[in-house]
């Protein structure tokens, strides 16, 4: 039996204003923590692998 799959990915870029606020509730802190990073891109991907170990995207739209 073929089993379907979804893989996520997400790109991430660190924001300084973000950065500034957290440092205001712990000025210790000098963390780049995913908490101060902004999405930039994200992607979902669709698969299916079957019963001989055969990859198969599965494409939707255009």
């Amino acid at each position: 039996m073929a089993k379907t799959y979804l893989a996520l990915d997400a790109e991430f870029f660190w924001d300084r204003d973000l950065h500034e606020l957290h440092r205001a509730m712990d000025p210790k802190s000098q963390r780049h923590a995913v908490a101060v990073k902004k999405v930039m891109a994200a992607g979902v991907f669709q698969f299916t692998i079957d019963e001989e170990g055969r990859v198969s995207p599965q494409m939707k739209g255009k």
